[in-house]
């Protein structure tokens, strides 16, 4: 589990800290990517936000930042005209990981992503993916990694998950730690098949695409 990995290493060493993500800018479309120890990167989510001198320490929590992540990936996704109509929240669930939705949950509070309100669901039955812009399935929904996968197989849902299960079901995008930093795989032919485009910013920054 990757905010397990993340707390592990920080506590074993000290020097991976975290520089601050940057608050999303609901002006502009597209968004940042947090710019910290672990995520070697250099993009920015919006115009005239300064970067963070390397090393900087911060006080960001790590689920915190984890969730910036995972809103970074959706700022940088493209979907349907119809699966959001003019002014429609962009939903976004969680499959189990509770610290990540209480992150995302608060993230959401008065703030906008691709300039749309933000609202956060937890889900407990793949069935219910069908309400979701996006999806993250944790590693400890392993054992029903397919069903949510199969659920949202019909419909323009962004797949974001942690574990090797997810990724070999067909998850749009995987994360995991490499030489400790944190890195993700893109199967772009998934998420096409389902009408997702993903911005050449975001595929210039994956390990892989698939």
């Amino acid at each position: 589990m990757i905010i397990g990995v993340l707390l592990a290493m920080s506590a074993v060493r000290p020097g991976l800290a975290f520089e601050p993500p940057g608050r999303r800018d609901s002006a502009h479309p597209a968004g940042r990517f947090p710019n910290d120890a672990l995520l070697d990167v250099g993009v920015a989510r919006g115009a005239g936000q300064s970067e963070p001198a390397p090393g900087a320490q911060s006080d960001t929590p790590r689920p915190q930042v984890e969730a910036e992540y995972l809103l970074s990936v959706v700022s940088f996704t493209e979907w349907p005209a119809d699966a959001m109509p003019g002014g429609a929240a962009v939903h976004f669930c969680v499959a189990g990981a509770d610290v990540i939705f209480s992150a995302l949950d608060s993230a959401a509070r008065g703030d906008a992503i691709l300039g749309r309100p933000l609202v956060v669901h937890r889900v407990g039955r793949p069935d219910e993916v069908v309400q979701c812009h996006a999806i993250f399935v944790s590693q400890g929904e392993d054992p029903r990694v397919e069903a949510f996968l199969g659920a949202a197989a019909g419909v323009p849902v962004l797949t974001m998950g942690e574990s090797a299960a997810f990724a070999r079901a067909g998850g749009m995008v995987s994360f995991g730690i490499e030489e400790g930093r944190v890195r993700f795989d893109l199967n772009r032919s998934a998420a096409e098949a389902r009408g997702l485009r993903f911005r050449s910013q975001l595929l210039r920054l994956a390990r892989r695409v698939t």
